[in-house]
């Protein structure tokens, strides 16, 4: 990351932490599950990751899923950005939003297609069926999301990914984990030409 992306990092925290406790409130609870059970299939996710990987031009992409966790790669050839949270209307409106501010965000996509899977830009949150602290890991950034949207800096890399690899940890909630695996290893073998 450059020293500009890690100053609008700490500003998007803040923009984050500002918004997550606006949807906390109970009057609020509703607008804040309505994205994470927006899809009946609550695996629906895997055809988000698979979407993110064909956006970035991935050519290849795996599933590992085991009992604790699932993690997804692929090797797309763009990485995770930031951008400036002070400007998110006009750098959507551009093609310049990044994709920590996009995933953060709840309608809020990269994708300037209407038409394009993924413009609504909340497809992402139902890892949040499974999870409450999904990690993403690239070549320019390793960040933990908690409370949906807050994002935090990693300090170590995810041990074994390659260079150009972009990973995802799913860790599952413990009272979930058996659906979880059961729910995910369903969806990720009976995958016919996603």
């Amino acid at each position: 990351m450059t020293n500009q992306e890690k100053q609008w990092f700490m500003d998007l925290v803040k923009d984050r932490e500002e918004n997550a406790r606006i949807v906390a409130k109970d009057s609020m609870r509703g607008y804040r599950q309505s994205p994470i059970d927006k899809y009946s299939d609550r695996a629906h996710f895997v055809f988000e990751f698979l979407q993110n990987a064909d956006d970035t031009k991935a050519t290849t992409c795996s599933f590992v899923v085991d009992k604790g966790a699932v993690v997804f790669c692929h090797n797309g050839l763009v990485p995770f950005s930031v951008s400036n949270p002070r400007t998110e209307k006009i750098d959507r409106e551009n093609g310049r939003l990044g994709g920590v501010n996009a995933i953060t965000a709840a309608g809020m996509s990269t994708k300037v297609d209407g038409n394009q899977i993924g413009h609504f830009g909340i497809g992402f949150k139902a890892v949040f069926q499974y999870t409450e602290s999904p990690s993403i890991y690239d070549d320019n950034i390793a960040f933990v999301l908690k409370d949906e949207i807050i994002p935090h800096l990693l300090g170590a890399n995810w041990s074994g990914r390659n260079p150009g690899e972009t990973y995802f940890h799913i860790p599952y909630r413990i009272v979930d984990a058996s659906r979880a695996y059961t729910d995910i290893s369903n969806k990720v073998t009976t995958l016919s030409y996603p």
